[in-house]
């Protein structure tokens, strides 16, 4: 059972979650948003990102820490990190982890590789925070009886919907027959992206190993009171099991965690691993499952909201129009710092 952001901010007044600096215009319908810290650590030497950016290789992990400071009650909450839909789609991976690693008050860790080479900014929104709550005698992922009955109560809609693609727990998502790809040598989170788009065709389009690939589903799907979830896992009908993707396919790589109220197509940051590997229009992609939220809800009014076609990221949105507010460095002593403290527990 997942925290909506109106529950995390009361769980804050009681004091039960800190973090600080907290801003409630930084939560979501069921998270709240970090910003990147002016620190990296590579290869363990520290590399400050200064104000007019700093652009990240590919091949190279680099371990970034939040401005936020977080302090929970471990024994109520599971908080998990993960990336960004807007900072995805320019091929950042911030990857998906439980925060419990860094104990129960630091600064986050964001251990952060990309596609391209991207230029990125000190205090910019990277990643997302969201609190599962533990001891619950309810609640969690959704059966298919379960999602079946949230559908006739209009809590979830699924168009178009065929009954076969209903799995045990979820429900499998279709490539739609289109990909957007970037030209630009460089990305840069203030600027708009040059675009090139792909119509997949019926025998098939190879994709280049290592590189992004933005694609959106078949169906559109909306969701009301409940977090719908992306995974590259899909439940096999014939044995129940979970079988991950084939053929070193990723299909979702930062932001699995959608809002609560969300409508729309989904925008799938696609790439592979290996070579070779073939992509096909209307071929299962990936599957969402369905957890249930606790707390006063909020529906879902971003950017991406009612989004119809590939939209690549509007990240440079947050510059524009001064989303963006002056965060205060961490003040720690120093990234490595942080990380020495914890080397047995991240992995």
């Amino acid at each position: 059972m997942i925290l909506s952001g109106a529950e995390i901010e009361k769980q804050i007044k009681r004091g039960t979650i800190k973090i600080e600096p907290f801003d409630p215009e930084q939560l979501t319908p069921n998270s709240y948003k970090l910003h990147l810290d002016n620190q990296l650590l590579v290869d363990g030497k520290s590399v400050y990102i200064p104000t007019h950016g700093l652009v990240l290789q590919p091949g190279i992990f680099y371990l970034g820490s939040t401005v936020e400071k977080i302090t929970f009650d471990k024994h109520k909450y599971y908080p998990e990190r993960s990336g960004r839909s807007s900072t995805g789609r320019l091929g950042m991976y911030i990857h998906e982890g439980e925060m419990a690693c860094l104990d129960e008050s630091a600064h986050g860790l964001l251990p952060i590789t990309v596609l391209k080479p991207l230029r990125v900014y000190p205090n910019t929104e990277v990643a997302q925070l969201y609190f599962n709550a533990l001891n619950k005698s309810k609640g969690g992922i959704l059966s298919d009886g379960a999602i079946t009955q949230q559908m006739k109560k209009g809590n979830i809609a699924i168009s178009p919907f065929c009954p076969g693609q209903l799995r045990s727990a979820g429900y499998v998502l279709r490539l739609h027959n289109e990909l957007v790809v970037y030209t630009d040598d460089v990305l840069d989170m203030k600027t708009a992206p040059k675009t090139r788009t792909i119509q997949i065709p019926k025998s098939g389009f190879e994709l280049e190993p290592n590189q992004l690939y933005l694609g959106r589903t078949v169906e559109t799907t909306n969701t009301k009171g409940l977090v719908p979830k992306l995974t590259n896992n899909i439940t096999d009908n014939t044995d129940g099991l979970i079988h991950p993707r084939t053929l070193g396919l990723d299909t979702h790589i930062t932001a699995p965690l959608g809002h609560t109220g969300f409508n729309g197509h989904w925008v799938l940051e696609i790439a592979s691993r290996l070579k070779g590997t073939k992509v096909y229009p209307g071929m299962e992609i990936c599957e969402i499952w369905y957890h249930t939220l606790l707390g006063e809800q909020t529906q879902y009014k971003g950017r991406y909201q009612n989004q119809t076609e590939t939209i690549p990221s509007l990240i440079r949105d947050d510059f524009d129009k001064g989303l963006l507010k002056s965060q205060k460095p961490s003040n720690t002593q120093g990234l490595r710092s942080e990380f020495d403290k914890r080397p047995s527990q991240e992995t």
